[in-house]
């Protein structure tokens, strides 16, 4: 079962088939940080800072990719979790003060040709296109991971693919731009985070390079 997960569209079908409920707008599956709940709210997390970044868990360890839309997210989400990773969010997460990551829990938004289910949408130009939603298995979904590193990942094409380790302020400082709570208590839990876990910035211009580079990270921080 999926029940956090939200399939816009009528999909009866594919919700049936995959054991996921219809998504409503007034039906509560969001995450709690889009419904107005509390910042100590057990869902979020004390004291969360809720990012725009996906987690992906390996070894028990989240990764926490923290990145502008286009950055690459949902491409390497996918991908990693064909290699057996495991699932938190590739779209929000929220790390309490414990440094206890939690997701967003959705479809991931692929191409139409790549999804498990399809929708359609206008996009900023009026005009009706088709997206896929391609869904974890049930298996690789988790509730929370210990937080292991935060990666602020971007897409830079024609460009040799780089990862490096950054301080911690200048991980806030770039993190901080997907901040999505940008409340006094999210900037103190982020504060302390970041001085005790590594921070790395991937600069890939090819998906195959960071998957490469993310899996050497995650062995590194067992």
């Amino acid at each position: 079962q999926f029940p956090l997960f939200l399939i816009p569209g009528n999909f009866a079908d594919e919700n049936k088939k995959h054991g996921i409920e219809k998504y409503t707008q007034r039906g509560g599956q969001g995450h709690p940080a889009q419904q107005g709940y509390p910042h100590d709210h057990p869902r979020l997390g004390a004291g969360a800072w809720v990012l725009h970044g996906a987690g992906i868990v390996r070894s028990e360890k989240a990764i926490v990719l923290c990145g502008p839309s286009g950055a690459g997210k949902t491409t390497v989400t996918r991908a990693l979790l064909d290699r057996g990773w495991l699932y938190l969010s590739e779209e929000m997460c929220s790390i309490d003060r414990d440094g206890w990551v939690r997701g967003l829990r959705r479809p991931l938004h692929t191409s139409a040709e790549s999804g498990h289910a399809r929708y359609r949408l206008r996009d900023e130009l009026g005009r009706v296109v088709e997206r896929g939603l391609w869904l974890p298995r049930a298996e690789q979904m988790l509730e929370q991971a210990r937080l292991g590193v935060l990666v602020l990942l971007s897409y830079t094409p024609n460009r040799d693919t780089t990862c490096e380790r950054v301080g911690s302020g200048e991980a806030l400082v770039q993190a901080w731009t997907q901040t999505l709570d940008v409340r006094p208590w999210a900037l103190a839990t982020a504060t302390k985070l970041l001085r005790g876990i590594p921070c790395v910035r991937l600069q890939a211009s090819d998906r195959h390079e960071a998957i490469a580079a993310l899996e050497t990270l995650a062995k590194e921080i067992r």
